[in-house]
């Protein structure tokens, strides 16, 4: 028999499920929320209680810092591999910044658990965006 497959966990599913520095999360599925930059503020908008009849529910939003964009575009991107929780990317590097973020998302809905990573394994520097040596190159 084959192994049963790991079950992801969302807020929705397991609205009490706890979240550390280690724990893998994604997005439940691509294109569920999108961030805009409104007033000095990043306001994530999100479909996850839409309802069945025309404009029967109002537009959910949740708002964050500027500093935290970074680390909103990492969870948004994840799909379909997880990013923990510590390896997100933010200006702070305080992994208490990362984990109220990331908790303020998983909340509503928008992520779901994976897993945990290894306390022992960090996450590779990301490599350079396409083009980003050739502009280096260009400035010299």
């Amino acid at each position: 028999a084959l192994p049963a497959a790991p079950v992801a966990r969302s807020a929705l599913d397991a609205p009490h499920e706890p979240l550390s520095p280690l724990t893998l999360l994604r997005v439940v599925r691509p294109g569920v929320a999108r961030v805009a930059l409104e007033e000095g503020k990043l306001v994530l908008y999100h479909c996850m209680e839409n309802a069945r009849t025309y404009r029967g529910a109002p537009l959910q939003s949740l708002e964050f810092e500027l500093d935290d964009g970074p680390a909103i575009e990492a969870l948004l991107g994840a799909w379909p591999a997880p990013v923990s929780v510590r390896d997100l990317p933010h200006p702070s590097e305080d992994d208490d910044d990362k984990f109220e973020l990331a908790k303020a998302i998983y909340r509503e809905g928008l992520l779901e658990i994976c897993g945990e990573a290894s306390p022992y394994q960090r996450k590779a520097p990301a490599a350079e965006a396409p083009g980003a040596e050739a502009a280096t190159k260009a400035q010299e």
